[in-house]
């Protein structure tokens, strides 16, 4: 009787452990749904991301404005955070010291990149978990355009029934899609 509580004790320890984890399977999407904007594209932060999780030589930040100036206050600064093998993401630390996550998308395969709403030259507006900001971004590959992104870089959900709408939401109208 004994051997069998000691084994569900571990059990229990083990899956407790577990869902202490940080591992959430977190698509981004629901990010597309919390603000009306409309998404412009996605834009690649090599020097931060690198390669996505794991160790990096040397990873860059990026200071945020709350303008396209270098001129204007800093919101925060983006930086990439690894938490061993439990998660790993893009991060930026406000100001006043606290942190949140960046919201993004993929780029490619597991590599984040964040939600633009608004272009000026070299200075994006991207979308922050509170609002948005705005970031200078010298190479111009790294911005990669809605629709154009799709034709390289596209994958879908799999429940995706194919729809295109010209505008959010269930009312907009659909654009025809080409073969």
């Amino acid at each position: 009787m004994r051997v069998v509580l000691r084994g569900t004790a571990s059990i229990i320890a083990a899956l407790c452990f577990l869902f202490s984890l940080d591992i959430r399977a977190q698509s981004g999407w629901e990010y597309l749904n919390e603000t009306p904007e409309r998404v412009l594209g996605l834009l690649d932060l090599p020097d931060i991301v690198q390669d996505g999780c794991g160790q990096a030589p040397k990873r860059a930040t990026a200071r945020v404005f709350s303008m396209p100036s270098d001129n204007g206050s800093v919101v925060g600064t983006i930086n990439w955070r690894e938490e061993g093998d439990r998660s790993c993401r893009m991060m930026i630390e406000r100001s006043g010291g606290k942190r949140e996550q960046v919201p993004t998308l993929e780029s490619g395969y597991e590599i984040p990149a964040a939600i633009v709403f608004e272009r000026r030259g070299a200075w994006f507006r991207i979308r922050l978990t509170a609002g948005s900001g705005w970031i200078r971004r010298s190479d111009p590959k790294d911005f990669l355009p809605y629709p154009e992104i799709l034709r390289d870089h596209a994958h879908t959900m799999q429940s995706w029934d194919g729809t295109l709408r010209a505008t959010p939401g269930l009312t907009g109208a659909v654009v025809p899609l080409s073969p």
